[in-house]
């Protein structure tokens, strides 16, 4: 392993923290940066180039990174029913309250669903009952509201709703 003195010899590309900078934002890319060719780091005034055993370390972390990332992407089991108090079911539910004909006549608009919580589970059914409060534009009222699939196939689930 040679020693280099000056830094404009290396190119940013070529430098440890860049690679690893590449490795948080885009893993593919740092990992790519850092096995292309000698990669530099700085180490009491000289660059050397990083040992082996540094650029496997990193390596193994950016293989975590990436493996974290694509599990995420789903957000979770296609064949699951999401949870009463996910994003997505409430989105559902406020599109549903205000585009249904009554939400329309009446001009409701559904602001938040306050304590969201299970209320029962049926696994064979796959039926999820949830209830909450609605706050609404005009006032705040108990709500149920039941989650079941439309095609478990494609993922495609129905928000159904009664407020009392």
């Amino acid at each position: 392993m040679s020693n280099i003195d000056t830094t404009a010899a290396i190119p940013v590309t070529r430098k440890h923290w860049f690679a690893l900078l590449a490795c948080l934002v885009f893993p593919p890319l740092g990992l790519f940066l850092l096995w292309r060719g000698p990669t530099y780091r700085r180490n009491k005034g000289v660059w050397e180039p990083v040992p082996r055993r540094d650029k496997l370390i990193i390596t193994v972390l950016g293989l975590v990174v990436i493996g974290f990332q694509v599990s995420r992407i789903g957000g979770g089991k296609i064949d699951s029913l999401p949870f009463c108090d996910a994003s997505a079911t409430l989105r559902s539910l406020k599109g549903a309250v205000e585009t249904s004909p009554a939400g329309r006549t009446q001009g409701l608009r559904l602001i938040e669903v306050e304590k969201p919580h299970e209320t029962a589970w049926s696994p064979s059914e796959q039926v999820r009952l949830c209830a909450g409060d609605a706050v609404t534009n005009g006032a705040t009222l108990p709500i149920q509201y039941r989650l079941r699939w439309l095609d478990q196939g494609k993922g495609r689930w129905l928000v159904e709703y009664q407020i009392n």
